[in-house]
């Protein structure tokens, strides 16, 4: 009989293997299918410009700096963005070879080096795929079954937020494999008060987080309040061990912060932020009038027709694709804003001149709290369809599924309002956690920042996995209570 048993549970658990095995396979081989036919070789744009030169600089000359220098010039260190990304694209420069072409052909993309653009984007690819699966580790966490985290993984690559990003060079999909790996830690934190090994992972993953988006730095200070509710509700020292992961991320970071403060006397993680808190401070400077209209112009699709039928009324300054809009005339892009007025020619006075004109505004920078948080909760909209240019297989995956899931993920937002309520009244300790970090930056960002879209794409993966939890547990719960006793 025992052996009939021992037969059976080793059968139990080749099954399992195997099946584990298939569904890894399966998230694989589609999140492939799917991102390495996006590839282009165009050159990269906005944003993605400042992380392909710091990364060509570290690796042509080790030195870290966003500074475009075409001409082959030693390029001045500077702090202008986080650390990790660029590091990322600088390990696949180095992979590409040794004739790996100069910074101006990756910029022009001219045609050279079109295939190495193509070949650098294969980073992306491959994070793609660690969201994936950083996904379906936060699902299993949680207690879903593998197929359900399996198809949440694909579900999430499959979305346009981050299979959009395959093209580009934007840290979105680095910060929300961190941030998606380091909930799934914190949640085993809670749950698991035997191990000091998720503890210290949780803060490495943390760290590293911070490292690619700085504003988890100050959004992470979140797990003070958490650690303590997670202390009052759950009684096995889970307080203690979020507080200490909080203090090892500081580790990892501290390193970068003490680079920054002999470069440019600041321990901050990256010189950026003057830059989003410019835009917030010149917004401060609205007139009422336009307050209002800042809710109209950031919903999506139904605004967008609103203030095509009001030409007249006073909404012009909130969309940056106008002149005057607030955002140019923080950066200097449009004449007679406040804070470059203030600034003049010195850009190292910018964080200054905001905060200045902050000061003369304090109400109403406290007001555009609102409007950004309404904008941030739009995280999936407006995303552009995707120009697969791949595979049939591709084809149809893209164009026909991604959408599907774009859809759905804009159903996220009054589901995760009530799936975190329902988690604070079920005192669910594990959970608050691991919502914490997606809570805390959202937070932020909507009190100190312009909160563009992009900003709240990270916290994707978690709440999807949260909402299917809570979803599940409901069904479970009232399936239950209709079994008769």
């Amino acid at each position: 009989m025992r052996n009939q048993t021992r037969d059976g549970e080793r059968g139990e658990h080749a099954v399992a293997r195997w099946s584990t095995a298939a569904s890894l396979l399966l998230l694989v081989t589609v999140l492939l299918s799917v991102a390495v036919p996006l590839r282009t070789s165009r050159a990269p744009t906005s944003d993605g410009r400042q992380y392909v030169a710091a990364a060509a600089n570290l690796a042509v000359s080790g030195v870290f700096s966003t500074q475009l220098r075409p001409d082959g010039g030693s390029p001045t260190p500077n702090a202008r963005r986080e650390p990790l990304y660029p590091a990322i694209l600088a390990l696949g420069i180095e992979v590409i070879g040794a004739d790996s072409p100069d910074l101006a052909c990756l910029l022009d993309a001219s045609r050279s080096c079109r295939d190495h653009l193509r070949a650098l984007r294969l980073i992306n690819v491959m994070l793609l795929v660690a969201l994936g699966l950083s996904t379906r580790v936060l699902a299993r966490q949680v207690g879903l079954g593998r197929w359900l985290a399996t198809c949440l993984g694909i579900g999430v690559g499959l979305s346009t937020v981050f299979t959009s990003d395959v093209d580009e060079f934007f840290s979105t999909t680095t910060a929300a494999t961190l941030l998606t790996a380091a909930a799934a830690l914190l949640h085993q934190v809670v749950t698991d008060g035997r191990r000091r090994a998720p503890v210290l992972l949780a803060g490495v993953m943390l760290g590293l987080l911070m490292l690619t988006r700085a504003s988890f730095m100050v959004s992470g200070l979140v797990l003070v309040p958490a650690a303590w509710l997670a202390s009052r509700w759950d009684s096995r020292g889970a307080g203690r061990r979020c507080i200490a992961v909080l203090l090892i991320s500081w580790m990892v970071a501290s390193p970068w912060m003490a680079r920054n403060a002999a470069l440019t006397g600041s321990p901050a993680l990256t010189s950026g932020a003057s830059r989003v808190l410019a835009v917030r401070a010149e917004a401060s400077t609205m007139s009422w009038a336009e307050y209002p209209w800042a809710f109209v112009v950031y919903t999506p699709e139904l605004g967008e027709r609103i203030v095509r039928a009001a030409p007249e009324a006073p909404w012009r300054r909130w969309d940056r694709r106008q002149e005057p809009s607030f955002y140019g005339l923080a950066l200097g892009l449009d004449p007679g804003g406040e804070v470059q007025q203030r600034a003049g020619a010195d850009v190292d006075r910018l964080g200054s001149a905001a905060a200045a004109v902050i000061a003369d505004n304090p109400v109403e920078f406290a007001a555009l709290t609102l409007p950004y948080a309404w904008r941030g909760l739009f995280g999936e909209a407006g995303r552009q369809p995707l120009q697969n240019q791949g595979t049939e297989m591709a084809d149809i995956l893209a164009r026909w599924l991604a959408p599907l899931v774009g859809v759905a993920l804009i159903a996220l937002v009054p589901a995760s309002i009530i799936t975190i309520t329902r988690v604070l009244r079920h005192r669910d300790a594990a959970v608050m956690m691991m919502l914490s970090l997606v809570a805390g930056s959202y937070v932020f960002h909507a009190a100190t920042t312009h909160f563009i879209r992009r900003y709240s794409h990270p916290f994707v993966p978690v709440l999807v996995v949260t909402v299917v939890w809570v979803l599940r547990r409901d069904y479970r719960t009232a399936a239950a209570d209709d079994v008769p006793s």
